[in-house]
């Protein structure tokens, strides 16, 4: 079991499978018998990596995802608002009393926009815990809800669900969306694909509104060397690839890239 969340761990952190296969080389290379093999390993890691830092390779995985919806250009009914969890830091507001997330404040702040600009909407903030028994995402979601001033009354949290499909199966049951209402999803532009292919599978129509974007858009890629933020677009958007294909499997999606 161990092993296999290692490689799992590995699958979805292209920066630290790179960075293992470097120090795998330079061990390898000090014992003569695997010195060659070593050396191909090494070789391997470094033209990885250089490939990462010259290249627009971040661009290239995650702007397939964040290009594939785009807000509506006007809103003029909105019943419910669904902002998904992923990325926020209950245990550093369980130890430190402050809310703290990675990547998830841009879909916090803009759920909010949309329940200030329409008032008489019920926002539904979806996000259980990492670890069951543990502090939940909609801890964390109430603290920032409320500094970003959204009325507690128009605000409901779903605190069960630990992942995409469980977050929405729970929240569709939970608010009993009824036919002719409009319902926004706001999650991160990468997740978004993912998110609105398991609304669809769950006969749930949802307007998309992807928030927190990490690419520029459809034009040319722009040169990026800071290494550290393409291995953690890479990351992020390798986890969303894996994410759809492993949901395609299981029939929680309706599309591969819906």
């Amino acid at each position: 079991m161990y092993f296999l969340e290692i490689v799992a761990i590995l699958a979805l952190d292209p920066g630290t499978l790179v960075l293992l296969l470097m120090v795998a080389g330079s061990v390898f290379i000090a014992e003569p018998k695997l010195r060659r093999f070593g050396t191909g390993i090494l070789i391997a890691g470094t033209a990885a990596l250089f490939a990462v830092l010259v290249l627009p390779i971040d661009h290239w995985v995650a702007s397939p995802l964040e290009d594939r919806y785009a807000r509506p250009p006007a809103l003029t009914r909105v019943d419910g608002i669904v902002v998904l969890g992923g990325g926020l830091r209950p245990d550093i507001l369980s130890s430190r009393g402050v809310p703290a997330s990675e990547f998830s404040l841009d879909r916090l702040v803009a759920g909010a926009d949309l329940a200030h600009r329409f008032p008489h909407a019920r926002l539904v903030f979806s996000g259980g815990p990492y670890f069951v028994g543990g502090p939940t995402e909609s801890g964390v979601a109430r603290v920032i809800f409320r500094e970003l001033a959204v009325p507690p009354r128009q605000a409901a949290f779903e605190e069960r669900g630990r992942s995409t499909w469980e977050g929405l199966v729970l929240t569709r049951a939970m608010v009993r969306p009824k036919r002719g209402e409009v319902w926004v999803l706001v999650t991160s532009a990468l997740h978004m694909p993912r998110a609105l292919g398991v609304a669809r599978k769950l006969g749930w129509t949802m307007v998309p509104w992807p928030s927190g974007y990490v690419t520029r858009g459809n034009g040319p890629a722009v040169i990026n060397t800071r290494l550290e933020e393409k291995l953690l677009i890479i990351k992020w958007a390798t986890h969303e690839w894996i994410g759809l294909i492993w949901y395609a499997i299981q029939g929680r999606t309706d599309a591969l890239l819906p």
